[in-house]
């Protein structure tokens, strides 16, 4: 019932208290006086249900966020690891146990891999990463460009430096050397003692790859020449290098057991680039490469003609040249010099003796060739010829003993 617009409770109880006497009880109580402290606790534990609830979900979701962060960001980190971007991974933790412990575990695998990756040529692991398969024996026959260098008098130097002198300036050269193999889009296949091997084109396709081998090859020997001063000042003597390169097909990929893989490049057109090196010194040159190679870099790199010659494995012979600059660097001097001695090279094919002799005393004349050694032999070579009266063109051929 509602009088005068409140809820009331109304109870009726008839009762007879004689024949002529009937009673009739009637209590009237307001809603409120029965049921309010009902209503009054109910909106207590509403909002300590609802103010529990809302508690719970904020803690739920702080709780998720303190999951899910460390993770979503552990998931960012592992893309960067298939990349071998691992640089960029820093290091954080959370103070869940559980997550804490995948994140030091995922850690512990990132320091293992920037070692490993010292160890390993990146390209190579990129390339396993990329196949999705457990490296295996085996080689493919591969286009690339094949790049030795070695440490002129390496011998000496070890016996006349102390141990951390000598890591100082070979350690200091070969930061520089590898570091502009690099640059130049080549990659480090090993180091053997204090020389480098390395390789163009491979794992991966590389534009241009003859012509970034020989240009840092260039840059290789430039740079030693620059850091003459600074060895100077540390009282370390000078470092030089000898270097040969050669572009062919040659057997390429993991070689060794199933024990131990070596991602390396194996056949001829390797091993010339090898005898390459070493003929450096003969000819008192920096950088010697193939007759082939030449004539795929010609538009790019100015390179004068050396010797004809064959070497120790190979039966075929092939003219060598030294790279001089890029065409866009060349002097004067590097132009004649390349014109010339391509000249004298046919010459002497063609044994014209006479013709050579000219073009070698032209050459002789050009600014810095004055004294050059290759000359002087190729000279000395043509009156021999002349001499005997030969009929066929002198091949200089190197054995073992050369190396």
């Amino acid at each position: 019932y509602k009088i005068d617009g409140q809820d009331i409770a109304v109870q009726v109880l008839n009762l007879t208290v004689s024949k002529t006497l009937d009673w009739a009880i009637i209590v009237v109580i307001p809603n409120q006086d029965i049921f309010g402290f009902v209503y009054s606790s109910n909106n207590v534990i509403y909002g300590v249900i609802t103010g529990g609830l809302i508690v719970s979900i904020i803690a739920a979701i702080v709780l998720t966020l303190l999951i899910t962060n460390p993770l979503s960001k552990l998931s960012n980190q592992m893309k960067d690891v298939s990349r071998m971007s691992l640089e960029m991974i820093t290091e954080n933790s959370s103070f869940l146990n559980e997550v804490y412990n995948i994140q030091m575990s995922f850690f512990s695998m990132v320091y293992a891999l920037r070692s490993f990756k010292k160890y390993v040529p990146e390209a190579v692991i990129k390339n396993t990463m990329i196949t999705n398969q457990v490296a295996t024996l085996g080689l493919v026959s591969k286009d690339a460009t094949y790049f030795f260098l070695d440490i002129v008098d390496f011998t000496s130097l070890s016996e006349a430096l102390s141990p951390d002198d000598l890591l100082i300036l070979i350690g200091g050269a070969m930061e520089e050397l590898t570091n502009i193999i690099i640059e130049n889009r080549g990659f480090v296949d090993k180091y053997i003692g204090d020389a480098i091997m390395a390789l163009w084109n491979v794992p991966t396709k590389v534009d241009d790859a003859q012509v970034l081998a020989v240009t840092a090859a260039i840059r290789c020997t430039e740079k030693l020449k620059m850091m003459d001063d600074e060895f100077e000042e540390r009282g370390l003597p000078k470092v030089r290098c000898r270097i040969g390169v050669h572009h062919g097909h040659a057997l390429i990929g993991n070689f060794g057991s199933s024990q131990r893989l070596n991602y390396t490049a194996l056949g001829d057109n390797v091993n010339l680039a090898a005898r390459l090196e070493p003929l450096c010194k003969y000819y008192n040159v920096d950088v010697l490469i193939s007759g082939e190679t030449r004539n795929l870099i010609k538009h790019r790199i100015v390179c004068r003609a050396v010797d004809i010659v064959t070497v120790k494995g190979r039966s075929q012979e092939t003219v060598i040249y030294e790279p001089l600059a890029l065409k866009s660097e060349a002097t004067t001097s590097h132009i004649a010099i390349e014109t010339l001695s391509e000249e004298i090279i046919q010459d002497i094919k063609l044994m014209r003796t006479e013709s050579a002799e000219k073009n070698i005393a032209s050459a002789m004349c050009v600014e810095g060739y004055e004294n050059d050694i290759s000359l002087t032999m190729l000279r000395d070579r043509c009156i021999t010829m002349k001499g005997r009266g030969e009929q066929k063109a002198f091949v200089n051929t190197f054995s073992e003993k050369h190396f």
